[in-house]
């Protein structure tokens, strides 16, 4: 990318709105972006896309692992003060967490393009009402097997505490 992919970036950002030309008007363009990303799910979907050309090596077709994990932590991090990203764990499930121990323990390789996109579709469909009970995940249905992996252990971890006896 260097200088110029950099320059040309901010004149077509200016060419879509007013001149972008001061440190400070960037500094007000790129905070109101990031405003943007929390309630703008087809922005945030462009620029999470985008991410994964920018976190892969030149000449590869996949994402190190390290990297990826990363950026879904920067991407779908709880943090209230952390503005422009969307939040993936829920009061009662830590998904963010246990997807990224899930990946490093049982996948543990690097991420291609499919598996990076289908994460996003993966933290809406939670996201939707009642997407926390995973009950529309289909075996049949086309996602990545780390993803069908990753719902079948989650399956699995739930029915293992329902079937504990916790009485005394």
């Amino acid at each position: 990318m260097g200088r110029e992919g950099f320059v040309t970036g901010w004149r077509n950002a200016s060419a879509s709105s007013n001149a972008i030309d001061t440190i400070g008007r960037q500094t007000t363009y790129v905070r109101d972006l990031r405003a943007r990303l929390s309630n703008d799910t087809d922005l945030f979907r462009t620029i999470y896309r985008y991410t994964f050309n920018l976190i892969k090596p030149e000449n590869q077709k996949s994402a190190p692992m390290e990297a990826a994990t990363d950026f879904w932590k920067m991407f779908f991090s709880s943090a209230a003060e952390k503005k422009g990203t969307l939040p993936w764990n829920s009061r009662d499930t830590k998904w963010l967490d246990l997807w990224i121990d899930f990946y490093q323990a049982k996948v543990g390789r690097p991420v291609n393009k499919d598996l990076w996109n289908m994460v996003l579709e993966l933290v809406l469909k939670i996201k939707e009402t009642g997407g926390e009970n995973l009950e529309w995940w289909n075996e049949n249905a086309a996602w990545p097997m780390a993803i069908d992996e990753f719902v079948v252990h989650v399956k699995e971890q739930r029915k293992a505490l329902e079937s504990m006896d916790v009485s005394y």
